[in-house]
């Protein structure tokens, strides 16, 4: 095996500066890939070995090599590591090339599959020489088609990681494979619990499709037409009879994971039903079938292009019932808009509690009225928004802007639990106490009591707003009732005006987290805090959530609590859980604090993970293992983003995405279908990155090579111009180009972002974003054609895209072919002779003309007949004569070619047998009869000899119309001596 496939590595020199050119297509280039591991806390990920960039300048300098944006991958520390492409298509590859870092392979080998499990090597003991080196590898004509490509390695040149900038091959697709960012079912997010790919052809959405739901089911499926209206521009009606799309409620469904929850789907070409035992199933049901639709489902405008549901049967439910996100709206505001589209997104990846931290040191956002105050309450409740409420952090040193201030009043809070409950996600409040409460104590001077931290200064009632973002400086007075009597008419009111169950438990978090400076200055009365107030929530009906600082209290925290663990150690957590009846929300800072830098390089804080808390480590982890409890004490798992340094959605959407899509999945997912599939995972998140940008999401997108695509939009009246958007993440303007390509022509198109790219990478907080979408605009207005018109996106040099402007093209040039005959090839002169001509090609409606050429005197080319079909002429001499025809449109341009229709032979006529007399004259007053006879067999007068029409017949009749067939010319008049024939 090993000296059949041996061939040659050309190594093309160290290589510094020196780029790898080739005229052919690059069959690595953007596809997915995965690797044996990579450098611990590295963002030198694997993906950026296709992404086209070899590096520029002298790559073996430590700068460049070990730059954040050297794009490269960098291995884990060992000898034994591989790295593997998949192409996509099935390809026979003629070579591949590789550019090294400074840590090279003294031993390698390339392989190839068809299905990513058995390997077959290509070419074996390969071996680079150099840093910075391109080795080129030519792969033997006896190789094996393959879809994947694997580079092994078995021997470093020095004991750091692996480093390869760039891998590319070329040759020849031999079999198109759906791409992994192609509409499949791979594209569902979370991955289901069950999933099996069907029998038959796909399910096609059409323009007459119908959404068919009755009852409570039609609102699941309202809230999942509603968004694909906007992509498709299909009418989509929800009805109550019919086929198309079906969501069918099922009290007896059977669905794996949570019952209440789960939702079976089957799509096959005859439509696709979605069943489920709650309304709840049938939303997450309809979430895959967007998905399953592929990216372009998230589209804000109609786009043109097919929409396919592949042909699968779907069986899911979730893992955990808690799988959550919180918010921290405290210490900079975000608006009831702003937290509508977070709902909207963390909807579609079937998260279900909205946790809201509404109040902290920096500010109190939701409002609280006097109404059914207790008997001798002194506070002013309406004062806690009406002084905290326009408080909020000071800038940082991650931004330059001061915190957003605000607050919701009760209806605008009402608002935001109505929009999360019609998308089934439940809302948790949170109150923080007794830290984190420096803005109650700021507006209420009645909370200033003996043991209140922080004191206020002298002369004053309150302390001072806290604008920093100092931790665990802040307590009430657990001594003193007045913090019993405030907190219970807040709670109260809390409970009271803003149910939001989670499957039918109401939970209040009230905090508890960071208590440091009251167990410093007040020993025990932590303890007896945790002692009262959790029993005073539960004497409202409800579930109370606090920081897993709550366990420290022992014996002292009452039972039926749920501990949200976020950091330090869990044996005290496992204690109270396992002995008191708890649940646990796992949020552990590595694996879960969305304020963490998602890669390196980012201005943030980077203590949970000692330094980025990559997606990686989002993903890869067993929250229940994590905690070591029973899976039934577990209830799920939450992402939290604090606004210390957040002041606007976009600033925050930057650390939430895509890694809050991670949480989701570990949240949904079982362990056993996820575990060990990062790399599975990835490849769903790169083509998520189209559905991202085009819901105008901001993400953190500068370490991966997202799937691109591109659409056509359908026409709008304000922007005839408009021809395409394009999802492009990590694309700079000046990286993106078009034209439209003509067959005999390409015209420049203007390719622009409505956002513009901002590498994170040392930048501020407020000053680093992912790009929008792409908008392809032709110059003028755009020519159409009779052949397709296809418009060429290509980024940083490399087509990405080629897709039809269908719009463009015209009605294809029709054919026509005219036939005909002629009556007879051999007349008598004065007899008459027809043509029968057809025209294939032409439409009903369209005005054709017909000529013919007799090949005689003037009077032998028939003008344009309109719509006549058969033309006569009479011969007056003898001869041979070839007849011509042709067709044309009202205007005269040719319809096809003119035919030649053959000779005719017209021959004298022969002689009467009896000889008419005229023996009458004509009076002096009588005319000339109009019927005259030549005479019989008398000489051609070559006076009216003519030369016949030229060859090419197949130019337009002449506009002269010539004298009827059915009259002589002038000069042919009576002569002398001829007979006279009339009346």
């Amino acid at each position: 095996m090993t000296a059949l496939l041996a061939a040659a590595a050309i190594g093309l020199g160290p290589g510094p500066g020196q780029p790898a050119f080739s005229a052919e297509e690059n069959l690595l280039l953007g596809k997915p890939v995965e690797a044996s591991g990579t450098e611990p806390g590295s963002r030198f990920t694997p993906d950026r070995t296709v992404d086209g960039d070899a590096g520029s300048g002298d790559v073996t300098n430590p700068r460049v090599h070990n730059a954040p944006t050297a794009s490269r991958w960098s291995s884990a520390n060992a000898d034994h590591v591989w790295l593997r492409v998949d192409i996509a298509a099935r390809a026979k590859l003629d070579r591949v090339k590789i550019r090294w870092g400074n840590t090279f392979s003294k031993k390698y080998s390339l392989l190839g599959s068809v299905d990513g499990e058995t390997w077959t090597p290509l070419v074996e003991n390969l071996a680079a020489t150099a840093r910075g080196q391109w080795v080129e590898t030519t792969i033997p004509e006896e190789a094996q088609e393959l879809r994947y490509l694997k580079v092994e390695s078995f021997q470093r040149s020095q004991r750091y990681g692996l480093a390869i900038w760039e891998v590319e091959a070329y040759g020849e697709l031999t079999a198109h494979i759906d791409p992994p960012g192609g509409t499949s079912v791979s594209l569902v997010t979370p991955r289901p619990a069950q999933q099996n790919e069907g029998e038959g052809e796909p399910f096609n959405l059409a323009v007459e499709t119908k959404v068919v739901a009755a009852g409570e089911a039609a609102t699941a499926a309202e809230l999942i037409a509603a968004p694909l209206r906007k992509a498709t521009g299909y009418e989509l009606p929800v009805v109550a009879d019919g086929t198309g799309i079906r969501f069918v409620l099922d009290p007896n469904a059977e669905v794996p994971g949570r019952a209440a929850e789960g939702y079976l789907l089957v799509a096959n070409s005859e439509g696709v039903t979605i069943t489920a035992r709650t309304a709840q199933g049938l939303f997450y049901g309809g979430q895959s079938l967007r998905q399953l639709l592929g990216p372009w489902a998230a589209a804000q405008q109609a786009v043109i292009g097919q929409w396919s549901i592949p042909a699968i049967e779907i069986s899911d439910g979730p893992r955990y019932e808690w799988r959550g996100f919180m918010l921290d709206v405290s210490r900079s505001f975000f608006t009831v808009d702003e937290v509508k589209s977070i709902i909207d997104q963390i909807a579609q990846y079937k998260l279900n509690v909205l946790h809201i931290h509404l109040t902290d040191d920096q500010g109190w956002r939701i409002a609280i009225s006097n109404e059914n105050k207790a008997d001798g309450d002194p506070i002013d409740y309406e004062r806690l928004t009406g002084v905290s409420g326009g408080t909020a952090m000071a800038p940082t040193k991650w931004t330059d802007r001061p915190g957003v201030s605000g607050f919701y009043t009760a209806d605008e809070f009402k608002s935001i639990l109505a929009y999360a409950a019609e998308r089934h996600i439940a809302v948790i409040p949170e109150i923080d106490l007794p830290g984190h409460s420096n803005a109650a104590l700021h507006a209420i001077p009645e909370l200033n009591t003996a043991k209140s931290l922080p004191r206020p200064a002298a002369g004053k009632t309150t302390p001072d707003p806290q604008t920093t973002g100092d931790v665990g400086e802040s307590a009430l007075d657990a001594d003193a009732q007045v913090t019993y009597v405030f907190i219970q008419h807040v709670l109260q009111q809390i409970v009271a005006e803003y149910p939001s169950p989670l499957n039918g438990t109401q939970y209040v978090h009230f905090g508890g987290d960071e208590p440091h400076k009251m167990k410093q200055t007040h020993p025990g009365d932590y303890e007896k805090f945790m002692a009262r107030v959790p029993k005073m929530i539960k004497d409202l009906g409800v579930t109370p959530v606090a920081w897993n600082e709550a366990a420290d209290a022992g014996s002292q925290l009452p039972e039926g609590l749920v501990i949200q663990h976020w950091n330090g150690r869990t044996d005290k957590v496992r204690e109270y859980v396992n002995t008191k009846k708890g649940k646990l929300v796992l949020s552990p800072a590595s694996r879960a604090y969305l304020p963490q830098i998602p890669g390196p390089g980012l201005q943030g804080p980077a203590w949970a993970c000692s330094g980025p808390c990559t997606l990686q480590a989002f993903y890869n982890w067993d929250p229940t293992a994590f905690a070591g409890l029973d899976e039934q004490k577990m209830l799920g798992v939450e992402a939290p983003i604090w606004g210390e340094h957040l002041r606007s959605l976009s600033s925050a959407e930057y650390l939430i995405l895509p890694r809050l899509i991670a949480t989701a999945e570990v949240a949904w997912t079982p362990q056993q279908v996820r575990s060990g599939k990062f790399e599975d995972f990835d490849r769903r998140v790169k083509s998520l990155g189209a559905a991202l940008t085009l819901q105008g999401k901001n993400f953190y997108s500068d370490d991966r090579t997202w799937q691109t695509d591109v659409r056509e939009v359908a026409p709008v009246a304000e922007n005839s111009r408009l021809l395409a958007i394009g999802a492009l993440p990590s694309a700079q303007n000046q990286q993106v180009s078009a034209v439209l390509k003509y067959a005999d022509r390409s015209v420049p198109v203007r390719a622009t972002s409505d956002r513009e790219f901002k590498a994170g990478v040392g930048k501020k907080f407020d000053d680093r974003q992912a790009n929008g979408l792409f908008r392809f605009e032709a110059e003028g207005e755009p020519a159409k054609s009779p052949t397709p018109v296809k418009l060429v996106v290509s980024l940083r040099g490399q087509q990405v895209a080629e897709i039809p402007i269908t719009r463009l093209q015209g009605e294809p040039e029709p054919t026509y072919e005219l036939t005909g005959t002629v009556s007879s090839t051999k007349v008598s002169v004065g007899e008459e002779i027809s043509v029968e001509l057809r025209l294939t090609g032409a439409s009903e409606d369209q005005d054709v003309r017909f000529w013919v050429t007799w090949g005689d005197e003037p009077a032998g080319r028939t003008p344009n007949s309109r719509k006549t079909t058969e033309l006569k002429h009479t011969y007056r001499k003898a001869g041979t004569y070839t007849v011509r025809a042709g067709a044309t449109d009202a205007n005269g341009s040719p319809l096809g070619e003119a035919i030649e229709l053959g000779g005719v032979e017209v021959q004298d006529s022969p002689e009467p047998s009896v000889q008419p007399s005229v023996s009458a004259q004509p009076s002096a007053s009588a005319k000339p009869s109009a019927s005259v006879s030549p005479s019989v067999g008398g000489p051609a007068n070559p006076d009216t000899q003519k030369p016949e029409p030229p060859a090419d017949a197949s130019q337009p009749a002449p506009t002269d119309k010539p004298q009827p067939t059915n009259q002589l010319p002038a000069k042919d008049k009576l002569k002398p001596g001829l007979p006279k024939t009339g009346c």
